[in-house]
């Protein structure tokens, strides 16, 4: 059983965004598509192929109406923040065996694995990916993520130990990674993989055993990654996407439980610890919101970017739970504009910024955070 608590449950004639819809042109032509925004003259829809903006006029009559429809109804109050999300009970689990690999199916992810594992092993784990599923669902920013169409799964390839996971690719140091392959601004493809003691499997005589308590911050932070790019995010920067996914790993989690009570407070607690005793000097929000995804890669492969993790933890912290009315709003925006195409420094300087330079906007994080008991620091 899944549980979801504190979240709003949107009227059955609102149409949820992201969900798919067939639509008709003009001349009779049909396609299967996300309605990613529309005003009185330009629809934005995104297919399998990609994000296309067309004349309204090119659709049916039928098509058209429901579009005035669409746009006159009042914008979607956003959900309250959600006190916890549960995986709870005899989560279904299915097994096939494909070849030499058997392959596990949860409600939402595929677990391909070179070795038989009982289902009660697999029901184990596939409740920290489910949590974290909807966990970035239950984010109240309009987050709706979903599989990918053709396998209906998000996919996880399991290695039997860090040798064979490291021999396939693995990132040294790491204990589970996302990787995915991008056409332009547009997702094609991407998969989990991850060592089984990553996940707290481990043989026992001719059977394996799972540690329901093993540490599995490292691994929300992957899922994320995986549900939220799939979501259509691709073209956010990188403090963004990573700052999403630090987030929900300072969210508290044990055995199927993700809480979200007090998140400000478990950022700031997640930053200290990662510090080690140390005072956390947080990157410069004019540095942070324009590093590049390259220059960002390269700090990580010399071992310098932790500071850039906890950073954009911490200013995405800020946009959920401290500007404005600390409801998410601008966040929720902000991605709207992206999934309609916008280039994200409009959409930023639009929704995140406003009315702010980027110094303006360091100074209220800075005093925000201070005002939440948590005194933040620039390095220089």
């Amino acid at each position: 059983m899944l549980l979801l608590v504190g979240v709003l449950t949107v009227s059955a004639n609102a149409q949820s965004p992201g969900s798919p819809r067939t639509w008709t042109s003009s001349d009779g032509k049909k396609i299967e598509a996300i309605l990613i925004d529309a005003d009185a003259s330009t629809v934005a829809l995104k297919t399998a192929a990609g994000l296309f903006k067309l004349p309204v006029s090119r659709l049916s009559a039928e098509d058209q109406a429901y579009l005035t429809t669409w746009r006159g109804q009042a914008p979607q109050k956003l959900a309250p923040w959600p006190e916890k999300v549960e995986t709870t009970g005899d989560l279904k689990i299915e097994e096939k065996e494909i070849g030499e690999e058997f392959s596990y199916f949860s409600p939402h992810f595929e677990f391909r694995s070179p070795l038989r594992l009982s289902n009660s092993v697999v029901r184990e784990f596939a409740r920290l990916f489910e949590a974290t599923y909807e966990g970035v669902k239950a984010l109240p920013v309009g987050f709706d993520p979903m599989p990918p169409q053709e396998g209906g799964h998000f996919l996880t390839k399991l290695f039997a130990n860090r040798e064979a996971y490291f021999a396939a690719g693995g990132l040294p140091g790491s204990g589970g990674m996302f990787s995915s392959v991008s056409r332009g601004r547009e997702f094609v493809s991407g998969s989990i993989s991850v060592p089984l003691t990553s996940l707290g499997v481990e043989q026992v005589g001719n059977r394996y055993i799972i540690d329901p308590d093993k540490d599995s911050g490292t691994l929300v932070h992957e899922i994320t990654h995986q549900v939220a790019v799939m979501w259509g995010i691709y073209g956010a920067p990188i403090w963004f996407t990573e700052g999403i996914a630090e987030y929900m790993q300072s969210a508290p989690y044990s055995k199927g439980t993700m809480r979200f009570s007090n998140m400000t407070g478990n950022v700031e607690k997640t930053v200290m610890e990662r510090a080690n005793g140390n005072e956390f000097q947080m990157l410069p929000v004019e540095k942070l919101m324009t590093i590049s995804r390259e220059e960002w890669a390269n700090l990580l492969v010399n071992g310098d970017a932790a500071k850039n993790y906890h950073s954009a933890n911490v200013l995405m912290t800020y946009f959920l739970h401290l500007d404005g009315s600390g409801t998410g709003e601008a966040v929720a925006a902000y991605l709207r504009d992206l999934r309609a195409g916008t280039d994200s420094r409009q959409a930023a300087a639009t929704h995140l910024l406003r009315d702010r330079d980027l110094p303006k906007l360091a100074a209220d994080v800075r005093e925000k955070w201070r005002q939440n008991g948590f005194r933040l620091e620039y390095a220089p």
